[in-house]
Protein backbone atom coordinates (compact mmCIF):
# COMPACT_ATOMS: atom_id res chain seq x y z
CA UNK A 1 0.00 0.00 0.00
CA UNK A 2 1.30 3.46 -0.86
CA UNK A 3 2.23 5.87 1.90
CA UNK A 4 0.44 9.15 1.41
CA UNK A 5 1.45 12.55 2.73
CA UNK A 6 -1.19 15.22 2.97
CA UNK A 7 0.00 18.56 1.62
CA UNK A 8 -2.01 21.62 2.49
CA UNK A 9 -1.94 24.26 -0.20
CA UNK A 10 -1.89 27.94 0.79
CA UNK A 11 -5.24 29.42 1.69
CA UNK A 12 -6.06 33.10 1.96
CA UNK A 13 -4.77 33.30 5.53
CA UNK A 14 -1.39 31.66 4.98
CA UNK A 15 -0.90 33.48 1.69
CA UNK A 16 -1.44 36.82 3.40
CA UNK A 17 1.11 35.87 6.05
CA UNK A 18 3.78 35.44 3.41
CA UNK A 19 2.96 38.38 1.17
CA UNK A 20 2.40 41.36 3.52
CA UNK A 21 -1.37 41.90 3.21
CA UNK A 22 -1.33 45.45 4.56
CA UNK A 23 0.31 47.27 1.69
CA UNK A 24 -1.70 50.38 2.55
CA UNK A 25 -0.79 50.28 6.25
CA UNK A 26 -0.71 53.86 7.51
CA UNK A 27 2.27 53.18 9.76
CA UNK A 28 4.49 51.79 7.01
CA UNK A 29 3.25 54.47 4.65
CA UNK A 30 4.34 57.20 7.07
CA UNK A 31 7.68 55.43 7.45
CA UNK A 32 8.23 55.64 3.70
CA UNK A 33 7.26 59.30 3.69
CA UNK A 34 9.80 60.00 6.42
CA UNK A 35 12.69 58.12 4.87
CA UNK A 36 12.07 59.10 1.26
CA UNK A 37 9.52 61.76 0.29
CA UNK A 38 10.72 61.38 -3.31
CA UNK A 39 8.73 58.18 -3.84
CA UNK A 40 5.53 60.17 -3.25
CA UNK A 41 6.53 63.02 -5.57
CA UNK A 42 4.15 62.82 -8.53
CA UNK A 43 6.67 64.65 -10.70
CA UNK A 44 8.98 61.64 -10.36
CA UNK A 45 6.33 58.93 -10.50
CA UNK A 46 7.80 57.58 -13.74
CA UNK A 47 11.10 56.75 -12.03
CA UNK A 48 11.87 53.36 -10.50
CA UNK A 49 11.26 53.48 -6.78
CA UNK A 50 14.47 51.69 -5.79
CA UNK A 51 16.45 54.39 -7.60
CA UNK A 52 14.60 57.05 -5.63
CA UNK A 53 15.23 55.21 -2.37
CA UNK A 54 18.91 55.02 -3.16
CA UNK A 55 18.93 58.74 -3.83
CA UNK A 56 17.31 59.31 -0.45
CA UNK A 57 20.11 57.36 1.21
CA UNK A 58 22.55 60.07 0.13
CA UNK A 59 26.26 59.75 -0.77
CA UNK A 60 25.87 57.41 -3.76
CA UNK A 61 28.65 55.00 -4.55
CA UNK A 62 30.50 56.11 -7.71
CA UNK A 63 30.38 52.57 -9.09
CA UNK A 64 26.95 53.18 -10.65
CA UNK A 65 28.11 56.25 -12.55
CA UNK A 66 31.32 54.50 -13.61
CA UNK A 67 29.45 51.51 -15.00
CA UNK A 68 26.58 53.65 -16.33
CA UNK A 69 23.98 51.59 -14.52
CA UNK A 70 21.22 52.39 -12.04
CA UNK A 71 20.87 50.96 -8.53
CA UNK A 72 17.66 49.21 -9.62
CA UNK A 73 19.66 47.33 -12.27
CA UNK A 74 21.40 45.49 -9.44
CA UNK A 75 18.39 43.21 -8.98
CA UNK A 76 18.83 41.87 -12.52
CA UNK A 77 22.57 41.37 -12.12
CA UNK A 78 22.08 39.54 -8.83
CA UNK A 79 19.47 37.20 -10.31
CA UNK A 80 21.67 36.49 -13.33
CA UNK A 81 24.60 35.69 -11.04
CA UNK A 82 22.53 33.47 -8.74
CA UNK A 83 21.12 31.53 -11.67
CA UNK A 84 24.62 30.60 -12.78
CA UNK A 85 24.83 32.89 -15.80
CA UNK A 86 27.58 35.34 -16.57
CA UNK A 87 27.13 39.08 -16.18
CA UNK A 88 29.30 41.47 -18.21
CA UNK A 89 32.91 41.39 -17.01
CA UNK A 90 32.81 44.82 -15.39
CA UNK A 91 29.70 43.83 -13.44
CA UNK A 92 31.24 40.61 -12.14
CA UNK A 93 34.40 42.48 -11.15
CA UNK A 94 32.32 44.85 -9.03
CA UNK A 95 29.60 42.38 -8.04
CA UNK A 96 30.31 42.52 -4.31
CA UNK A 97 30.09 46.32 -4.22
CA UNK A 98 26.90 46.34 -6.28
CA UNK A 99 25.31 43.80 -3.92
CA UNK A 100 26.27 45.77 -0.84
CA UNK A 101 24.84 49.00 -2.23
CA UNK A 102 21.60 47.34 -3.31
CA UNK A 103 21.31 45.74 0.12
CA UNK A 104 21.18 49.23 1.64
CA UNK A 105 18.12 50.00 -0.47
CA UNK A 106 16.36 46.73 0.34
CA UNK A 107 17.06 47.07 4.05
CA UNK A 108 15.76 50.64 4.02
CA UNK A 109 12.60 49.52 2.23
CA UNK A 110 12.09 46.63 4.63
CA UNK A 111 12.37 48.88 7.68
CA UNK A 112 15.48 47.13 8.96
CA UNK A 113 16.50 48.74 12.23
CA UNK A 114 13.00 50.09 12.93
CA UNK A 115 11.24 47.76 15.37
CA UNK A 116 7.82 49.33 14.85
CA UNK A 117 7.96 48.86 11.07
CA UNK A 118 9.31 45.32 11.40
CA UNK A 119 6.40 44.47 13.68
CA UNK A 120 3.88 45.90 11.21
CA UNK A 121 5.37 44.17 8.16
CA UNK A 122 6.44 40.83 9.59
CA UNK A 123 4.75 40.58 12.99
CA UNK A 124 1.84 38.42 11.86
CA UNK A 125 4.17 35.82 10.40
CA UNK A 126 6.34 35.98 13.52
CA UNK A 127 3.27 35.41 15.65
CA UNK A 128 2.31 32.40 13.53
CA UNK A 129 5.79 30.86 13.65
CA UNK A 130 6.12 31.22 17.41
CA UNK A 131 2.55 30.01 17.95
CA UNK A 132 3.27 26.96 15.77
CA UNK A 133 6.12 25.97 18.08
CA UNK A 134 4.04 26.49 21.21
CA UNK A 135 1.04 24.61 19.78
CA UNK A 136 3.23 21.69 18.72
CA UNK A 137 4.30 21.16 22.32
CA UNK A 138 0.75 21.55 23.61
CA UNK A 139 -0.46 18.91 21.15
CA UNK A 140 2.34 16.59 22.21
CA UNK A 141 1.41 16.94 25.87
CA UNK A 142 -2.28 16.43 25.12
CA UNK A 143 -1.46 13.40 22.95
CA UNK A 144 -3.41 14.87 20.07
CA UNK A 145 -2.71 14.46 16.36
CA UNK A 146 0.87 15.57 15.92
CA UNK A 147 2.07 17.74 13.07
CA UNK A 148 5.63 16.57 12.46
CA UNK A 149 6.71 19.67 10.58
CA UNK A 150 5.46 22.76 8.81
CA UNK A 151 7.05 24.38 5.79
CA UNK A 152 6.51 27.93 4.61
CA UNK A 153 7.95 29.13 1.32
CA UNK A 154 8.34 32.85 0.77
CA UNK A 155 10.48 35.60 -0.75
CA UNK A 156 14.00 36.77 0.05
CA UNK A 157 12.90 40.10 1.55
CA UNK A 158 10.51 38.31 3.90
CA UNK A 159 13.33 36.04 5.10
CA UNK A 160 15.36 39.19 5.81
CA UNK A 161 12.48 40.67 7.77
CA UNK A 162 11.98 37.55 9.87
CA UNK A 163 15.69 37.36 10.66
CA UNK A 164 15.55 41.01 11.71
CA UNK A 165 12.51 40.28 13.87
CA UNK A 166 14.61 37.63 15.64
CA UNK A 167 17.40 40.25 15.93
CA UNK A 168 19.74 38.05 13.88
CA UNK A 169 20.04 39.89 10.57
CA UNK A 170 22.96 42.12 11.58
CA UNK A 171 24.95 39.05 12.59
CA UNK A 172 24.21 37.28 9.31
CA UNK A 173 24.85 40.29 7.08
CA UNK A 174 28.14 40.99 8.82
CA UNK A 175 29.51 38.04 6.85
CA UNK A 176 30.22 37.91 3.15
CA UNK A 177 28.52 37.98 0.78
CA UNK A 178 26.63 41.00 2.15
CA UNK A 179 23.40 40.57 0.25
CA UNK A 180 19.84 39.45 0.82
CA UNK A 181 19.19 35.76 1.49
CA UNK A 182 19.63 33.77 -1.71
CA UNK A 183 17.63 31.00 -3.31
CA UNK A 184 17.04 27.97 -1.07
CA UNK A 185 17.91 29.89 2.08
CA UNK A 186 16.20 28.29 5.04
CA UNK A 187 15.29 29.12 8.62
CA UNK A 188 14.72 26.03 10.74
CA UNK A 189 13.19 25.85 14.22
CA UNK A 190 13.32 22.45 15.89
CA UNK A 191 11.36 21.47 18.98
CA UNK A 192 13.04 18.96 21.30
CA UNK A 193 12.35 17.34 24.66
CA UNK A 194 15.01 16.71 27.25
CA UNK A 195 14.33 15.46 30.77
CA UNK A 196 10.65 16.03 30.10
CA UNK A 197 11.08 19.71 29.26
CA UNK A 198 10.78 21.36 25.82
CA UNK A 199 13.50 23.39 24.20
CA UNK A 200 14.05 24.91 20.76
CA UNK A 201 16.97 25.01 18.34
CA UNK A 202 17.22 27.78 15.74
CA UNK A 203 19.22 27.09 12.58
CA UNK A 204 20.00 29.05 9.44
CA UNK A 205 21.06 27.63 6.07
CA UNK A 206 22.49 30.41 3.88
CA UNK A 207 23.76 28.37 0.94
CA UNK A 208 21.95 28.20 -2.34
CA UNK A 209 23.68 24.95 -3.31
CA UNK A 210 23.87 22.61 -0.34
CA UNK A 211 27.07 20.59 -0.24
CA UNK A 212 27.22 17.10 1.27
CA UNK A 213 29.47 18.31 4.09
CA UNK A 214 27.51 21.48 4.81
CA UNK A 215 26.66 22.50 8.35
CA UNK A 216 23.68 24.52 9.47
CA UNK A 217 24.48 27.70 11.35
CA UNK A 218 23.24 27.23 14.91
CA UNK A 219 22.08 30.69 16.00
CA UNK A 220 20.08 29.58 19.03
CA UNK A 221 22.36 31.28 21.53
CA UNK A 222 21.94 34.62 19.72
CA UNK A 223 18.15 34.68 19.97
CA UNK A 224 16.89 37.15 22.57
CA UNK A 225 15.91 35.59 25.92
CA UNK A 226 17.83 32.43 25.10
CA UNK A 227 20.61 33.97 27.20
CA UNK A 228 23.45 32.45 25.24
CA UNK A 229 22.13 28.90 25.61
CA UNK A 230 22.61 26.41 22.81
CA UNK A 231 19.34 24.78 23.89
CA UNK A 232 16.69 27.45 24.44
CA UNK A 233 13.78 26.64 26.78
CA UNK A 234 10.48 26.82 24.91
CA UNK A 235 9.06 29.46 27.25
CA UNK A 236 12.06 31.72 26.68
CA UNK A 237 12.04 31.18 22.93
CA UNK A 238 8.36 31.97 22.43
CA UNK A 239 8.83 35.23 24.37
CA UNK A 240 11.94 36.21 22.43
CA UNK A 241 10.28 38.71 20.18
CA UNK A 242 7.29 40.32 21.85
CA UNK A 243 8.21 43.66 20.27
CA UNK A 244 8.20 42.25 16.73
CA UNK A 245 5.21 39.89 16.77
CA UNK A 246 1.60 40.97 16.52
CA UNK A 247 -1.83 39.40 16.04
CA UNK A 248 -4.23 40.32 13.26
CA UNK A 249 -6.59 42.40 15.39
CA UNK A 250 -3.80 44.50 16.87
CA UNK A 251 -2.16 44.90 13.48
CA UNK A 252 -5.38 46.32 12.06
CA UNK A 253 -5.49 48.81 14.92
CA UNK A 254 -1.88 49.80 14.25
CA UNK A 255 -2.28 50.10 10.49
CA UNK A 256 -5.69 51.75 10.46
CA UNK A 257 -6.08 53.86 13.62
CA UNK A 258 -8.76 55.98 11.95
CA UNK A 259 -11.56 54.38 9.90
CA UNK A 260 -10.84 56.39 6.78
CA UNK A 261 -9.85 55.37 3.31
CA UNK A 262 -6.21 56.16 2.59
CA UNK A 263 -5.41 57.42 -0.87
CA UNK A 264 -2.40 55.63 -2.29
CA UNK A 265 -0.02 58.13 -3.86
CA UNK A 266 2.58 55.49 -4.64
CA UNK A 267 2.66 52.23 -6.55
CA UNK A 268 5.60 51.11 -4.47
CA UNK A 269 5.14 47.56 -3.16
CA UNK A 270 6.62 45.69 -0.20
Amino acid sequence: MENKIQIRVPDRDTDSLLNFPHGDCELTREYKKDICPLIFDRRRKHEIKYDLLYECLGTPNPIFAQLKIKPSDADVFINVHRNGFQNPKEIEENYETICQEYLKVRNLNNGIGNVTVIQAKFGRLMDKLLSDVRNAWNQYEDKKLLVKFRVYSTQDWVISGILEAFNLLTHIQSRKPREEPGYNTMILMELWKRNGKPFVKFYFKPEEFTQKNHKLQDLTDLVSRCQGREDCPLENFTRCCDSTRIDEETLNEVCYPDPIEIEDDSDFDE
